[in-house]
């Protein structure tokens, strides 16, 4: 009678050999991949971008992808801009933008955002009467920024764009606030022109880019 052969057993040092190898590789296609995001994507896919968006973008394309490498859900990302109004006078450097979508409002703003998402500490959807609204909050340098802008324009407008998604597709001009007075502590609170899952999301985008920005990761 023939007795049953048995697989071969594979030596343990072997399948402890194959395990490192796959692993090493997997890792080397992040940290590749990674390091593409930081100092290659950023320019070469969104060249007409300015550089913490262009960023933030290229982080979101990464964070996709592991997303879908590791079966789990992408952190979302957002970006906000802060441009103060100025006068028409100045073509090369000012561009109009219409904000409010209900009631549209046009404001001449100067080309280049004096605030951004670099300069958040943390974002916060807040109970309003009747509604909601946003609270943002900036660090030292942001913070001196935001007093600086507002005691120099008085009577004039902020214009606030936003940007949230998973890859930061959506976006709007979102408020376009009257600077009434001189901002001494860093925080701005706005309403914004969208839903308040819209409002949420971007509230979540910043923290998350805030954070991202603190780590450096």
């Amino acid at each position: 009678m023939e007795q049953a052969s048995t697989p071969a057993v594979q030596p343990v040092h072997r399948i402890l050999l194959a395990s490192l190898i796959g692993t090493t590789i997997e890792f080397f296609d992040f940290y590749i991949y990674a390091t593409a995001a930081v100092l290659v994507f950023p320019t070469l896919f969104f060249p007409k971008q300015d550089p913490a968006t262009a960023m933030l973008q290229s982080f979101a394309t990464f964070a996709l992808a592991c997303g879908c490498a590791t079966h789990k859900e992408p952190e979302k990302l957002g970006a906000l801009r802060l441009h103060v109004e100025c006068a028409p006078s100045l073509p090369d450097k000012s561009q109009t933008v219409k904000v409010l979508r209900s009631h549209p409002v046009l404001v001449t703003i100067g080309e280049d955002p004096v605030l951004t998402e670099a300069n958040l500490i943390k974002a916060t959807l807040m109970e309003t009467p009747g509604g909601f609204a946003i609270r943002v909050k900036f660090d030292e340098t942001g913070s001196w920024m935001l007093e600086q802008s507002s005691s120099a324009n008085p009577g004039k407008h902020f214009a606030i764009f936003g940007q949230w998604g998973e890859t930061l597709a959506e976006c709007r001009w979102l408020a376009a606030p009257l600077i009434s007075h001189r901002i001494a502590d860093g925080v701005l609170t706005f309403t914004p022109d969208c839903s308040r899952e819209e409002a949420q999301e971007l509230v979540t985008g910043l923290n998350n880019a805030a954070k991202k920005m603190q780590t450096g990761q």
